[in-house]
């Protein structure tokens, strides 16, 4: 049965897709990877059947670009990760599953390892920004649940990120 309280440790992965400034950037001509894998792991603490709270490491994974900037050949890898913490609100479907939502904040790095013009160089930027998202939930056994989940990281490194993914939920004390 969903809706056990206490606390649980988390992991997941699933795929992440953005639109990056750059594929709209008028001075840039060539590739841009819009997706990536991405990997998540955290603890939370669920204080009822209702409400919970969630932090987490997650690693947005790498986006490539290969092109030219105004001419002169531009490629490069941005990776995106940071740390979240979310407040999550849940409804029970039936006795098996459980819808929930999720709003927080992600507290980011984003760091692009570029060559532009055959220099190689190294931005990092950083900021917090929200995040929400939605799922459901079920139980696999009476200490183990699992997710489906959607999130959507806001503007990290100036994207929106949507992650999908398949998260396990582990409470350690039953």
């Amino acid at each position: 049965m969903t809706g056990d309280t206490g606390l649980h440790l988390t992991g997941g992965a699933g795929p992440a897709v953005f639109n990056p400034s750059t594929a709209n950037d008028p001075n840039f001509s060539g590739t841009v990877g819009k997706d990536s894998t991405t990997w998540e792991v955290g603890a939370g603490y669920r204080f009822n059947k209702s409400v919970g709270i969630e932090v987490g490491y997650v690693d947005l994974g790498n986006f490539n670009y290969d092109g030219t900037y105004l001419g002169t050949p531009d490629h490069g890898t941005v990776k995106n990760t940071g740390y979240k913490l979310a407040v999550t609100g849940f409804v029970p479907i039936d006795n098996r599953f459980e819808a929930y939502g999720k709003l927080g904040a992600f507290r980011w790095e984003s760091t692009d390892n570029d060559v532009f013009g055959g220099a190689p160089s190294t931005y990092k930027r950083s900021g917090s920004n929200a995040l929400y998202g939605l799922g459901i939930q079920t139980a696999l056994n009476p200490r183990l649940d699992m997710r489906l989940e959607w999130e959507r990281y806001t503007k990290v490194g100036g994207n929106n990120h949507d992650v999908f993914s398949v998260k396990l939920l582990w409470y350690l004390f039953h």
